[in-house]
């Protein structure tokens, strides 16, 4: 492979990337905080940092995708009448007025920088009081984010992350939702014998034969599949794709074949954009060895009290809680 192919097939998967994160975040998703299937909030924990942060304090969020983050960090400027400035960055375009039920008079005090990686961020205004992340910061490349982070730190400012963990329930859970979804979309299983079913006419008695063979393979796959996942909540993405799908497979018969395949391709579509984002998860979690060359990172960058700890949820360890200082 050539050195310029590599690189057009590294900005091609990083547009890949940013495109399935779009898409995600004008759907009108608050955060990606899951564990054992179920959203979950550190928001306590986060309601506490910001309301020892002094009035008027400049807080970053990175990686902010919707603006989970500085979205609680307004509320309780608003409540202590703090004043914050707040500003969210991030790679993909944030949509937080997308959001549902969110008090949109708190978009007020933040600003929101889009399209801009971690990595070559490059804001008007510098000395931050408060740096934060929330399962983001670790989807950058740390050697060269962290020293443009460092820069836009004032002396004092306190940077508090939050970070996946390799290994942890959170990972476990993400490998088990990937691995369902690839399944389904994996070559000769249920999404490929449905496409293969929209080849044919349902009407047609000469493709009779073919389409009742595949649809006896299609029912076994599915039957097969439920069977592995009967102890999943109804709203698990996988149980819905494959009521979806199956329900596709019912209206052969009368829809219209063009929306029909639409409809398959639309979903599919969402599918391999989750799988994305969950292949980013993993690929960005954190073991205790990473941990540890982060804090030497940051201490080179000329920050101190560097320290990190595992961030529990009902007992069980569903990412790293990572402090700084700087100097």
């Amino acid at each position: 492979m050539t050195v310029r192919l590599f690189f057009i097939l590294m900005k091609a998967e990083f547009e890949t990337r940013v495109d399935a994160w779009n898409r995600y975040w004008k759907g009108g998703h608050g955060d990606t905080c899951f564990h054992q299937g179920d959203v979950f909030s550190l928001r306590r924990d986060w309601v506490g940092f910001f309301s020892e942060l002094p009035a008027s304090a400049r807080i970053l969020d990175l990686a902010t995708g919707n603006g989970a983050l500085p979205l609680i960090a307004a509320e309780v400027s608003r409540e202590m009448s703090l004043g914050f400035s707040i500003t969210g960055v991030d790679f993909a375009v944030p949509t937080p007025e997308l959001v549902a039920d969110i008090d949109t008079s708190l978009l007020d005090c933040i600003s929101f920088v889009g399209s801009t990686p971690l990595e070559t961020m490059e804001l008007d205004e510098a000395g931050f009081d408060a740096v934060t992340s929330q399962f983001g910061f670790e989807y950058s490349d740390a050697r060269r984010s962290i020293p443009r982070i460092a820069k836009l730190m004032a002396p004092g400012c306190k940077l508090r992350f939050l970070i996946h963990s390799h290994g942890g329930s959170v990972f476990k859970s993400t490998e088990q939702r990937c691995g369902r979804i690839k399944q389904l979309l994996a070559k000769d299983q249920l999404f490929d014998v449905c496409r293969r079913l929209g080849r044919f006419n349902p009407r047609d008695p000469a493709s009779l034969a073919k389409t009742q063979k595949l649809e006896r393979r299609f029912n076994a796959k599915l039957k097969s599949l439920r069977a592995k996942t009967t102890d999943l909540p109804p709203d698990d993405v996988s149980v819905y794709a494959m009521n979806y799908v199956e329900q596709l497979v019912q209206s052969r018969s009368y829809a219209p074949p063009d929306e029909w395949r639409k409809a398959l391709n639309d979903l599919s579509d969402e599918l391999n954009d989750y799988v994305i984002r969950l292949n980013g998860m993993l690929r960005a979690a954190q073991k205790d060895a990473d941990m540890k060359r982060l804090v030497t990172s940051f201490e080179e960058a000329g920050l101190e009290d560097v320290s990190y700890q595992p961030a529990l949820q009902n007992q069980n360890d569903v990412g790293w809680i990572f402090l700084a200082t700087k100097r």
